[in-house]
């Protein structure tokens, strides 16, 4: 009975020495996945910096080009304004001008009308 005592507790050994080994061989493979899983989450995590960044970036260009725009915008409206005070000067003065040479011609055409009358 000793012996068969014997053997049962050498075959529990193994067992427990087996079950041991297993579970040792587990906390590695464990350890491994966990590894890979840190290691995927990092590379999640950069994608979503790199998306985001991206996205900030676009975003800024499409401030930028709308500032642009305006500018634009705001210097042609400018530019028309200036060309309409331009005009409104231009024809100003041409009006101005006008009334002058009629007003010549009244003057130069009384001059006339007391030199006949002067004359007679």
């Amino acid at each position: 009975m000793n012996k068969e005592a014997e053997e049962e507790e050498a075959q529990l050994q193994e067992e427990v020495k087996e079950d041991e080994e297993r579970e040792e061989e587990e906390e590695k493979q464990e350890e491994v996945l966990q590894k890979k899983v840190k290691g995927c989450e990092e590379e999640v995590q950069q994608e979503q910096d790199k998306v985001q960044q991206s996205v900030e970036e676009e975003e800024e260009e499409e401030d930028e080009e709308e500032e642009e725009e305006e500018e634009e915008e705001e210097e042609e409206e400018e530019e028309e304004m200036s060309q309409t005070e331009d005009l409104q000067t231009q024809e100003k003065q041409k009006a101005e001008h006008e009334t002058q040479i009629v007003e010549f011609e009244e003057h130069n055409c009384n001059d006339q009308v007391l030199f006949r009358l002067r004359g007679m």
